[in-house]
């Protein structure tokens, strides 16, 4: 797994278009106890709907569901069990305690990090490290970074809060309006810019390093209650603006939801992305030599 100098995102030599779900573990019925069936139908259900790829947020998954994974063919981004959304704010004094930036919390980030790649290092399906979600930015994430690159060189590293670009492999974003996202994929970003907190761009977009790496929307839609929306325009940007590296597409909330209505039966979410650009995405088993 490699992103090349053109900023491709490569699997054995083969460039590779993820269209993938955010995973929570969790179970109607029995919390965080899944069985190993519930888990082979989620990575099943998965793949009867194009979905080639899962991100395991926000936390590295039982082991078992890897297992399953590396068996049935389908891509993962390992998740380092890491969130600090409560110091996300635009308030000084309240950044300055965010443990991302705090070097008391140094060794309990690097921690987390060493433990998830340690456990995970050795599955064919693992293609991506995340250091984490929602958790700011600050010295312990470069940290981490650094760490994870000293100990495995093979695998790109994703992180939604590097929102310049500065220290991961892939350039995530979440939430963005479509129209933002279009100007990422034209390779638009000015240097500086940046989304949250609010901060404007300037230069030659060439000069930004993000225009040149693959572009992961590594959330779009939060499927919480009855929602989704916008489907359709978020898969209709993929197809539109390849930027030769594709767009990768996450969708947050289980990819197979389980929701219990009283009186009902358990109902399962199937997102249907049959149609348009998702049809064209990889099926691939289990790694292996192109």
């Amino acid at each position: 797994m490699a992103v090349d100098e053109a900023g491709v995102l490569r699997v054995n030599g083969r460039r590779v278009v993820l269209c993938c779900v955010n995973r929570h573990e969790l179970d109607p019925d029995h919390g965080r106890a899944l069985s190993l069936e519930a888990m082979r139908r989620d990575v099943e259900l998965m793949k009867q709907h194009t979905l080639n790829a899962v991100r395991t947020a926000h936390y590295p998954p039982h082991r078992a569901f890897l297992d399953l994974c590396d068996e049935l063919g389908l891509w993962v981004m390992d998740e380092c069990d890491l969130e600090t959304p409560g110091f996300e704010s635009v308030d000084p004094e309240r950044w300055q305690r965010n443990p991302s930036d705090d070097p008391r919390w140094h060794d309990a980030y690097l921690d987390r990090v060493e433990r998830t790649v340690e456990r995970d290092k050795n599955h064919p399906s693992v293609i991506l490290w995340s250091l984490g979600n929602e958790a700011g930015d600050g010295r312990n994430l470069r940290a981490m970074s650094e760490w994870v690159r000293r100990r495995d060189r093979s695998l790109p590293i994703h992180y939604e809060g590097d929102r310049l670009g500065e220290y991961t492999d892939v350039h995530g974003e979440m939430y963005r309006p479509t129209a933002a996202v279009a100007r990422i994929g034209r390779g638009e970003l000015l240097p500086g810019e940046v989304s949250y907190p609010a901060r404007a761009g300037s230069g030659d977009p060439a000069d930004d390093p993000r225009n040149g790496k693959p572009f992961l929307l590594t959330e779009f839609a939060h499927a919480m209650g009855s929602g989704p929306g916008g489907l359709a325009e978020y898969l209709e940007l993929c197809g539109k603006y390849p930027r030769s590296r594709g767009l990768r597409l996450g969708v947050d909330g289980p990819g197979t939801a389980h929701i219990r209505r009283p009186g009902a039966r358990v109902l399962r979410l199937r997102w249907r992305l049959r149609r348009g650009p998702a049809r064209r995405q990889l099926h691939l088993r289990r790694p292996g030599p192109p």
